[in-house]
């Protein structure tokens, strides 16, 4: 067990084996994180769009509404 290049070889498998297993975790780690931040985003968006919609939607009812009665009269 003595023979240093066969455990230098073994310690230096193990660390690629370890660098590899870090990268691959960081990887996924990453992909998870860019997911995400975009999903909360497009939720983040859709709250926007849904808080702007709403008000503008009944502005624009109410308008319409004026318009025909106005209209109408």
């Amino acid at each position: 067990m003595d023979v240093s290049g066969e455990c230098g070889g073994g310690i230096l498998k193990e660390k690629v084996l370890v660098v590899m297993v870090v990268k691959k975790v960081m990887v996924i780690v990453v992909v998870d994180i860019m997911v995400f931040m975009v999903v909360l985003l497009i939720m983040a968006i859709l709250q926007v769009v849904v808080v702007v919609a709403v008000p503008v939607e009944v502005v624009l009812l109410v308008m319409l509404m004026e318009y025909f009665v106005v209209k109408n009269v």
